[in-house]
């Protein structure tokens, strides 16, 4: 396997960038391969206030970009207004492909006449694919409330939504959710990452390079949040300060082309993992962090999702 890197091909600046009912500006990354952006400040029609920012989070392997069409097609399509928005997935983890489709995750916020009123619906999740374009879009929200009781559950998932380093929407409400969603982070986590690596591995056919990646992704992410409190989400760097460097010539595979590998290499990373989910249980044992979210964190997460509700109408 060769580890070297593949080239990337960085964004050209996006600039006015319209979410309806929203305008935000957008922009690049510098002559240096740095991320900039672009401070917007506005205000909603119920009086709400937001920012948005971007960085270079959307660039791949490759020379393609998402356009401002194709990221305004999607925004367009909310009926509620947007806390945060950012990308994960394989873009987020330093893996993405040709191929990769772009993940967009973030929280929606219901008013408060939609969840008290009598023709309330069950829009806690909002999920939107868009095939019409190359690489498809997959955009999933949750409602604040039910993405806070995620939260607390300790799942993983939501907080790397929250975490994502690839922000494409921000708001006050975000940066509060940023500074109480730490308090969240506890050993419950490490149930959630050992679940997701076995789910993948269990899914895993024709030695599949993809999952493997996935194994390897969720149990070194789980490991070292169990000892640092840390959500890291970039592969290569925790391959790298956890000393499995097997890791960057896989990520180099699958960057390649490459879907799947042979039997012997297979059973070499089989024990690898095997020997990782070990580890996750002895770091979880021995981990500062609490068994579950403190009391004073959830009142906290109670009383800003109540103010944030009351505000939009």
């Amino acid at each position: 396997m060769d580890p070297r890197q593949q080239p990337v091909q960085h964004l050209k600046p996006i600039i006015d960038f319209n979410i309806s009912p929203y305008t935000i500006a957008l922009s690049g990354i510098d002559s240096n391969g740095l991320a900039t952006s672009e401070m917007v400040d506005i205000t909603d029609a119920n009086g709400i206030f937001y920012s948005a920012n971007a960085y270079s989070t959307l660039t791949t392997s490759r020379d393609s970009q998402m356009n401002t069409n194709q990221l305004s097609s999607i925004m367009a399509g909310y009926s509620y207004p947007l806390i945060f928005a950012s990308v994960v997935g394989s873009h987020a983890f330093g893996y993405a492909t040709d191929l990769s489709d772009y993940d967009i995750h973030g929280v929606h916020l219901l008013s408060l006449n939609h969840v008290l009123g009598l023709s309330a619906t069950t829009h806690e999740t909002i999920e939107i694919k868009v095939t019409h374009h190359d690489p498809v879009i997959d955009i999933v929200t949750h409602d604040l409330k039910k993405f806070i009781f995620l939260l607390l559950k300790g799942n993983g998932n939501v907080l790397e939504d929250l975490y994502s380093p690839l922000i494409i929407r921000s708001s006050p409400a975000h940066e509060e959710l940023k500074v109480l969603g730490k308090g969240c982070i506890s050993k419950m986590c490490a149930n959630h990452y050992k679940g997701m690596a076995y789910n993948q591995q269990r899914r895993m056919q024709l030695n599949d390079v993809k999952k493997l990646l996935h194994c390897y992704r969720c149990l070194l992410m789980g490991i070292h949040l169990m000892r640092s409190g840390e959500l890291m989400m970039d592969l290569a760097t925790l391959a790298r300060e956890y000393n499995y460097p097997q890791v960057q010539g896989i990520i180099y595979d699958k960057q390649s082309g490459i879907e799947g590998m042979d039997n012997e290499e297979m059973s070499v990373n089989t024990a690898i993992i095997e020997g990782l989910y070990s580890r996750l249980d002895v770091e979880a044992e021995q981990s500062q962090l609490p068994d579950k979210t403190p009391q004073a964190i959830r009142n906290e997460l109670e009383q800003l999702l109540i103010r944030v509700r009351i505000e939009v109408k």
